[in-house]
Parts: C-alpha cells; structure tokens; sequence
C-alpha cells in the first residue's frame, strides 16, 4: 500500500495540470519544494467531496461547523503544516508578509484539487450580498476562478452555497455554481432582518491575484 500511494504522489506532482499551476503560484507566493509539500499532504488527507470553501463567514465558525459534519476545511486538510508547535509548519519562519503569500498559494493547491471532483460546499453571509464587494478576497480572486478552469480548463462539477450564520438554515444548501439558483434560497427563508453585514476592510494595496 505504501509504494502505491508513493507512486500516486509521484505521478499526481508530475502531472501537467499540476505543473502549469505551479507555473502561476511558484515563485510569487511558494516554492516549488513547498508547493509539493503541500499537494503531499492535500493527496494524504483527502476526504472525497467534503471540501469546504469560505467567504465573509467567521473562521472559527466554519471550522466548527465543518468538524460537526465530518467536513474538511483548508485548515484541517493541512494537518501539521497548520500547526504552529510542528516542526513542518512554515508559520515561524516567515514574516507575515511571507505568510500571507504562503496562504494565498495554499488556497490555489487547495482549489485545483477540489476542481478534480465534482461538488465542493461554500460558506457565505446570506443574500442579497454573499460576498466582499471589493471582489478581493482568496476565495474570490484565487479560489473560484480555479473552481472554473481558470489554470487548464479543469472545472468542478458544482459549487453549493450554505449560509451557517442564519439560524435554522445551517443545513439549507442550493446550487450557487454553474447555475444559481438562490430563488430557493429566497422561496424557503426571508433574509430581511438578518443586519447588514459589516465586511472587513480590504489592503488598498491588494490586487488580483490570478486573473
């Protein structure tokens, strides 16, 4: 069983599609070397179809949420490349800076990987706005243009939004991906007094990253 799963990781990295992401993310946010650490670990940890992207939505709530349901986030898919203690993790060799660089080719891997299957889960604030109007944010500028074949024309087979901060619809998923179909979303739950989501304030210095 250990040669087969080496032997997966070998071809899995030496994969053109992997490649020509590594082309885009490797040097501006990763090294090679760390790119490969990552896929390793992603191809080792890996539970089909319960990916779970977020946008808006608090992190700690998306972790629990995502742990009550046996679901997996970026942060738990990176097992010890995510703990600070571990000798793997990069954390305290790198300034912030560094850092958030490092997370931003994370989210790429991370996606490309999804887009391989077919049905990933996303965590969003309810409508009329579900997402950052700056546009600016790694799911939005990172993420889903990979979602949607923007590295080598791979595409995942569907996007299906959640909204976990509204009470009584932490389970209500619709299609947002290719086909959004948030009438669903309206025809079940009312939106109206649920405030006015206060986003956080985006770098004036951030630009698109991918596309």
């Amino acid at each position: 069983m250990g040669q087969l799963t080496d032997a997966f990781h070998r071809w899995h990295l030496a994969a053109p599609e992997f490649n020509q992401l590594l082309n885009i993310i490797c040097p501006k946010y990763l090294t090679r070397k760390e790119a490969e650490e990552i896929m390793r670990q992603f191809n080792e940890s890996w539970i089909d179809e319960k990916q779970v992207l977020w946008s808006g939505v608090a992190h700690a709530t998306v972790e629990e949420w995502a742990d009550q349901r046996g679901m997996q986030t970026l942060t738990s898919a990176m097992g010890d490349l995510m703990n600070w203690t571990h000798p793997k993790c990069k954390r305290p060799h790198k300034t912030s800076v560094q850092w958030t660089k490092y997370m931003k080719g994370v989210s790429a891997i991370f996606a490309w990987k999804i887009a391989q299957g077919h049905t990933v889960t996303l965590l969003t604030p309810p409508p009329p706005v579900r997402f950052h109007p700056s546009g600016l944010t790694n799911y939005q500028d990172i993420e889903e243009p990979i979602l949607k074949g923007a590295v080598d024309g791979t595409v995942v087979g569907k996007i299906v939004v959640i909204h976990p901060e509204v009470e009584g619809a932490e389970d209500m998923a619709y299609e947002y991906w290719p086909k959004d179909k948030v009438a669903r979303w309206y025809a079940k739950c009312d939106s109206k007094g649920h405030g006015a989501k206060i986003w956080r304030t985006i770098s004036p210095k951030r630009r698109k990253t991918l596309i």
